[in-house]
């Protein structure tokens, strides 16, 4: 469940593979990044290479009981040898209209339906 989709913004989505099992206890799968745990918060989409979903037996036996509620396997992208390559995304927006439009009034708009 995604609250915001700011990178890198502590608690902001809640991910479950099994369900809520426990008020008490943690639900949230066992994250590794390259076979290192991390918050699954903290990487990067644009980072990933691919990914994989651990959510049976399989999980338990590998990775115990902090497998227990499933493993998000995640491997990043690697860099290659050569020139380098640097790619960037850039987003802009407007809160503001930057011109008023102009509207027509009634009689205009009358006039204009008619011919």
């Amino acid at each position: 469940m995604s609250r915001t989709g700011e990178p890198g913004k502590a608690s902001a989505a809640d991910f479950y593979i099994r369900g809520v099992s426990s008020f008490t206890g943690s639900n949230t799968p066992l994250v590794l990044v390259d076979g290192i745990e991390r918050d699954l918060d903290l990487v990067d989409v644009e980072d990933i290479a691919s990914f994989s979903i651990l959510k049976d037996a399989s999980a338990s036996a590998v990775y115990g009981v902090r497998g227990a509620n499933g493993v998000i396997l995640i491997t990043t992208k690697k860099g290659t040898e050569g020139k380098p390559l640097i790619t960037a995304r850039v987003e802009a927006g407007f809160t503001q209209p930057t011109k008023m439009p102009k509207f027509a009034n009634s009689a205009q708009w009358q006039s204009y339906i008619t011919k």
